[in-house]
């Protein structure tokens, strides 16, 4: 839909979260495309709020090559988590915000008989954005 379908200022962007830091600079370049070259510098950081919902590590397959969570060790999910945290903070100004939607979950991969052990991924998510300079400052379940 458009923005001015919805009455929105907003766009919807859809692709490789690794991928963030040059569609940013594409939509940084964009805004300032055809100001004159003293007004021109790129502005960031310009986000103001970013909303994700993080894949469920393994969890869920998304039917996409090579995608954050599904196929991957949990360290290399976790790794890339961080560094999607990390690029989202560097292009957000002081006052914006990151709203993580995660869930907790029992995980299936152990041997059968054997209990399952809960993973309190909203958690393990946020301490992976603190450590790249967000600030947790709510829980909403």
């Amino acid at each position: 839909m458009s923005d001015a379908v919805l009455g929105t200022p907003f766009t919807l962007h859809a692709g490789d979260a690794r991928n963030l830091t040059g569609l940013l600079r594409q939509v940084a370049e964009a805004a300032v495309e055809g100001m004159p070259r003293s007004e021109s510098s790129l502005p960031t950081p310009f986000i103001q709020a970013t909303i994700t919902s993080p894949p469920y590590g393994r969890l869920v397959d998304y039917g996409v090559t090579e995608q954050i969570g599904h196929g991957q060790s949990e360290e290399d999910y976790l790794s890339d988590c961080r560094a999607v945290f990390k690029t989202i903070y560097d292009w957000t100004k002081p006052e914006g915000v990151l709203w993580i939607v995660a869930d907790s979950f029992l995980d299936q991969s152990v041997p059968a008989g054997t209990p399952s052990r809960f993973r309190p991924l909203p958690f393990t998510l946020a301490h992976l954005a603190e450590s790249e300079g967000w600030t947790l400052r709510e829980v909403v379940i």
